[in-house]
């Protein structure tokens, strides 16, 4: 007989992103976890029976439809610009089974693969940044060089990033893959370059922020823990501070950072979240950059890293018997 009584999780690597110590949590309450990973190459198979009905067989046992997905592995497939064809193969299709199991789970899905996926895009980011009273820096699309030339012109400093989460080839990277990174825009360079560089791909520039504290936040659907980054801002996210330690330390959030954050969090349909605000000198204006439907952990490192797991694990468990005494309720 198959086992539904479970918790399935399908999952990437660790660095900040699943903390094994989630499922470690989830075992303790009493939670059957089975967790399919991208890197361990273990053996599993996955029947699609009908709507909201799977067969899986792993580790020796059979499973049916779980009682809670969470999915840990990213539903973009930016990663597929890694290494040799074969990987990226490998990659995009993991993204793809990602995305299907997601929408094929999704009425017990702990964060919603379809809001995950929309989320990614930093365009529809800064659309529900604004509806949720963030403020936004002054940003453009643009696709070729003259058509970013006009922007450039009218901002004082210009940053310049991809529009999701593209990872390039590194040879001097540990795992040979380094993501692209927000980059100042240097004007003589810019000015040098031929329009050519600029017809890959769409990229958005946007004013930056010189001024102000920046913050590190992981939200959940009705909480969150605020960690104050206690450097430059002027380096935020760029390659000369991306490859150290940042400094987080942990602070009460004030109650407008937390409004904010949970209302973006109500309407964009996440369960969590982690984004990266800057406030003025007086935390009257909150400025938005970003939020990672993924979840990052890692400003939690040093912290109350304990505490959050913990967290985590007790929302993705009620999540769990939430689902379970309504599946239990309709059979």
């Amino acid at each position: 007989m198959a086992i539904n009584d479970y918790l399935l999780v399908l999952s990437g690597e660790d660095g900040g992103r699943l903390p094994s110590r989630v499922i470690r949590h989830l075992r303790d309450f009493g939670v059957d976890v089975l967790n399919i990973n991208y890197d361990k190459n273990e053996e599993f198979s996955i029947q699609i029976l009908n709507d909201f009905d799977i067969r899986i067989e792993a580790n020796g046992k059979i499973y049916g439809t779980p009682h809670c997905f969470w999915c840990r592995f990213k539903l973009t497939v930016g990663t597929a610009g890694i290494g040799t064809p074969d990987e990226c193969i490998r990659t995009m299709e993991w993204s793809a089974l990602a995305r299907g199991l997601g929408v094929l789970l999704e009425p017990v899905a702990f964060n919603s693969s379809a809001s995950k996926f929309i989320n990614e895009t930093k365009p529809y980011q800064l659309s529900l940044a604004r509806k949720s009273g963030f403020k936004v820096p002054n940003s453009v699309i643009a696709f070729g060089k003259q058509a970013a030339q006009k922007f450039i012109d009218s901002e004082p400093d210009v940053v310049m990033k991809a529009l999701g989460y593209p990872i390039v080839p590194c040879p001097d990277s540990p795992d040979g893959r380094s993501p692209i990174i927000t980059t100042r825009v240097d004007r003589s360079a810019f000015a040098a370059a031929g329009d050519e560089a600029f017809l890959n791909n769409p990229i958005l520039f946007q004013h930056q922020i010189r001024s102000g504290t920046e913050y590190r936040v992981i939200a959940f659907a009705d909480q969150i823990y605020a960690y104050r980054i206690d450097d430059d801002v002027t380096k935020r996210r760029l390659a000369d501070s991306r490859v150290f330690q940042r400094p987080f330390r942990l602070v009460e959030a004030s109650e407008r950072l937390e409004a904010l954050c949970l209302e973006y969090m109500r309407i964009s349909g996440l369960n969590y979240g982690v984004f990266d605000p800057f406030a003025d000198e007086y935390e009257e204006n909150w400025w938005f950059l970003e939020c990672n439907p993924e979840g990052q952990f890692i400003s939690a490192a040093g912290n109350n890293y304990e505490e959050v797991m913990y967290v985590a694990a007790e929302k993705i468990y009620q999540m769990y018997l939430t689902n379970k005494e309504r599946i239990r309720a309709a059979s």
